[in-house]
């Protein structure tokens, strides 16, 4: 039987393992349960409820507040510059399929719309903090992505001001 060795880097996790291929495939296994675990799975009465009380389902017609030239995505209505970042975290996530945005790109965005702003971190470190979004990397790498709870705020916040245009 021979000797086998991995080594892995996910994050900030990192997994080694050596020995028989079988083992260390039981090992990877286990390693990413406890790292990602899988969400349980919810009951079918559950499930089926959800389509009929999700107000959220529809679509945001984000076309009418907002308005995308390149990569840039910007608002063409005024709000809270708290607001704002989630807007721009929305937009980019529903023009762009871009799910995971850069602090850059949603600075772009907000001096587009007409804020004068010299840095974003600091509105989207309170949002991460209050558990809006989530920050993924360091440094220049940081990424920035909704959690459900900022996800439906965003979109509540995009509905209220579609509503006040019309």
């Amino acid at each position: 039987m021979s000797e086998s060795r991995l080594k892995i880097k996910f994050g900030e996790h990192e997994f080694e393992a050596e020995g028989s291929a079988e083992s260390i495939e039981r090992q990877l296994e286990t390693f990413k349960r406890l790292v990602a675990p899988e969400p349980e799975p919810r009951p079918a009465a559950e499930i089926m409820k959800q389509p009929e009380t999700d107000k959220a389902a529809a679509p945001v017609e984000l076309e009418r507040i907002m308005r995308i030239q390149g990569r840039t995505v910007s608002l063409s209505v005024s709000t809270k510059l708290e607001d704002a970042v989630l807007l721009m975290i929305l937009g980019q996530r529903q023009f762009r399929q871009n799910h995971i945005v850069s602090g850059g790109e949603v600075m772009r965005g907000l001096r587009e719309s007409g804020f004068r702003v010299g840095r974003a971190d600091t509105v989207l470190k309170r949002h991460a903090g209050q558990g809006s979004i989530i920050a993924i990397g360091r440094y220049r790498t940081r990424r920035y992505q909704f959690s459900q709870a900022g996800l439906e705020r965003a979109e509540q916040i995009a509905r209220q001001l579609i509503s006040q245009i019309q």
